[in-house]
């Protein structure tokens, strides 16, 4: 399962990135922070998408790896691959930390990243908001965990099977209505598109009755 899910990871990275490991040489800012220009005014929803997928690119490559050196330089090397040789620092750094154990999950190193990316880019957001934002990539474990299934190639049924027998029945009607929708989803965008959405609802439910609630 390991494997599957970093082939997803991998697979969904360089999407994000612009497939940039089909080009030889990269500017040195593509896909880093200050590769995106900071808006005169405050930021607006191009800015929300650019600060979620450059957050989202390093929550989906450490998913299921071990905290291990070995898993450290293998995700380290897809940032290589794919991005300008600043934006690759960046990810690294992010890295580091998550394997060091500074961040306890990758949805504190996913939120973190967002919150920093939106104050980069003016988004209006206040301190409280990056709880939220963990909170948020939290919520999508379930159902990009479903796509990575759907893309390799696995059937609903048999999502299903694998995803009930890892959890107790309690949590089988989240998801039976999960599988359901991520495989009405006629492809790729489709499901990118939702997964999206269902963060930024997320944080719009959140920031609406505080991370607590």
């Amino acid at each position: 399962m390991r494997t599957l899910l970093g082939a997803f990871a991998l697979a969904a990275f360089l999407l994000g990135a612009g497939l940039a490991g089909a080009q030889e040489k990269l500017p040195a800012d593509y896909g880093s922070l200050d590769g995106y220009p900071v808006p005169i005014g405050a930021g607006s929803g191009a800015e929300l998408d650019y600060c979620y997928r450059y957050s989202r690119r390093i929550w989906e490559l450490v998913r299921g790896q071990p905290r291990t050196k070995a898993a450290l330089e293998q995700v380290s090397g897809m940032a290589k691959q794919a991005l300008g040789a600043k934006a690759a620092d960046e990810d690294i750094a992010e890295f580091k930390k998550y394997f060091a154990g500074t961040y306890k999950t990758r949805d504190e190193m996913a939120g973190t990243r967002f919150f920093a990316c939106a104050k980069h880019l003016k988004l209006p957001v206040e301190e409280r908001h990056r709880r939220s934002s963990e909170l948020c990539f939290g919520v999508l474990n379930l159902p990009s965990y479903v796509a990575a299934l759907k893309d390799s190639g696995r059937t609903s049924e048999q999502a299903l099977a694998t995803l009930k027998g890892a959890n107790p029945a309690s949590a089988h009607p989240g998801i039976e209505a999960t599988v359901k929708l991520i495989y009405a989803k006629e492809n790729d965008d489709e499901v990118d598109g939702l997964l999206k959405d269902t963060f930024v609802a997320c944080l719009v439910k959140v920031g609406e009755a505080g991370p607590g609630k």
